[in-house]
């Protein structure tokens, strides 16, 4: 795993006394969910706010973006490029592609160093047979793109989703500018449906009629009837705190806003812990987590559908010594980082025994002892950060290279694990 530079403040991280933890949290709200609504209001030409917006870095690149586009939207036709920086943030640039396909200009979508290493080819290709005018400029099927913006008719078009569900929710939620509509057939499997059915959801709750019928979904040429809505709680960012829950000696853990009826996909948490120890009761302001059920051996999680879940399910069942799998996480290597290898360098470097396979990682439910804890590489991933973090409650004292990204998706994470007895304090490298 690559070195960060001298100057950068690494994080030190110790848990609570006696490793027991007993908290409320205010949980931000879900960056998936606020992304299409902001996305869907945009198209709409709404003004109305979306409500309980997190203040997640993804989301505010979103919200700049989109008011950039809108900006330069009112200029006259002719007008140079625009360049539009999109981070890492997979979902902003995915989303974003099929709006400016249809929308009139000469927009120039880029990323990082990892977004470019990112595939976006089977977008780019189902949205090339209904008539846009993308181009790379460089290497074919990943960003940077050069999208020459016109109004698209609509008509049919296929799409391969087992990459990432985001390509089909990127087409779908244009559709509705085009005058014939969309008519999208899947190839393939789907990957990550939970989160191609929030997409659908929010659709319909806008005044967009979708229909489904076997692997083909239409949408009709109708503009959307924008609805203020408020953005859940993150399930994504509540699958940590069930990781802390599962770790911890004791845990009472007020989860607030957090629902059970949910949107989300990743509300499949609850059932995935329940097996590693966490029991869940309703309370007026959201979810109480305890600490109260018996781990079992030998879990085999299923998680093509909740990818995001991995991470935290992937330091759980190390920390506990479970042995089992998750099995169906071959797009963790397209994520932010290589989420599967970098879960495995670092869960390894602490001595759990795992192995490693294309689409699943094996748990051994052994441990080893290592003489020297090694610096926990961050590789900037917000998803990473917030997964290891915990294995302090079994681990005592951990540092890592750098604790920034975890704004990308949870501003207040350190702040929360602080609320809760933890001791996180950066501090420069030796």
């Amino acid at each position: 795993m690559a070195k960060t530079s001298s100057a950068s403040p690494q994080l030190h991280i110790d848990p609570p006394a006696g490793c027991k933890v007993y908290t409320e949290v205010s949980l931000p709200g879900s960056k998936s969910i606020a992304n299409r609504l902001l996305l869907i209001r945009a198209m709409a030409g709404a003004s109305e706010p979306v409500r309980n917006l997190p203040d997640s870095g993804d989301t505010l690149l979103m919200q700049q973006l989109l008011e950039r586009i809108r900006q330069c939207g009112k200029d006259e036709a002719g007008r140079e490029t625009v360049s539009l920086d999109c981070g890492n943030a997979g979902t902003v640039l995915r989303f974003l592609t099929s709006y400016l396909a249809n929308l009139p200009g000469s927009w120039l979508l880029t990323g990082d160093k990892r977004m470019k290493q990112r595939p976006v080819g089977a977008l780019v290709e189902a949205l090339l047979q209904i008539g846009a005018d993308i181009r790379y400029t460089g290497q074919a099927n990943f960003p940077p793109l050069l999208i020459n913006g016109r109004q698209l008719k609509g008509g049919k078009t296929g799409v391969s989703s087992a990459e990432s569900s985001q390509f089909a929710s990127s087409l779908l939620m244009a559709a509705p500018m085009m005058p014939e509509g969309l008519e999208i057939t899947f190839t393939g499997s789907i990957s990550s449906r939970p989160y191609l059915d929030m997409t659908l959801q929010l659709m319909r709750q806008n005044g967009i009629a979708v229909s489904e019928k076997g692997k083909m979904i239409s949408v009709p040429g109708k503009p959307y009837v924008y609805k203020p809505l408020e953005v859940e709680a993150d399930w994504s960012a509540a699958s940590y705190w069930f990781e802390v829950a599962a770790l911890s000696a004791e845990a009472g853990i007020l989860l607030r806003g957090l629902k059970q009826e949910s949107l989300q996909g990743d509300a499949a948490a609850a059932g995935y812990f329940s097996c590693l120890g966490v029991g869940i009761e309703k309370h007026p302001e959201g979810l109480l987590l305890k600490k109260d059920r018996q781990v079992k051996q030998g879990q085999h999680f299923m998680l093509k559908h909740h990818p995001d879940l991995a991470p935290a399910l992937a330091a759980t069942m190390a920390g506990l010594e479970v042995q089992g799998s998750l099995d169906q996480i071959q797009n963790l290597a397209i994520k932010e980082s290589d989420r599967a290898e970098v879960l495995y360098r670092s869960l390894a470097s602490l001595g759990y025994g795992l192995l490693r396979y294309p689409d699943r990682m094996v748990f051994t439910g052994k441990k080893q002892t290592v003489m020297e804890k090694p610096v926990l590489q961050s590789a900037n991933d917000h998803r990473i950060l917030m997964s290891l973090a915990p294995l302090c409650l079994k681990e005592g004292s951990l540092l890592f290279d750098s604790g920034v990204a975890v704004a990308k998706s949870y501003p207040s994470y350190w702040d929360d694990l602080r609320q809760a007895g933890f001791r996180v304090e950066e501090k420069k490298p030796d």
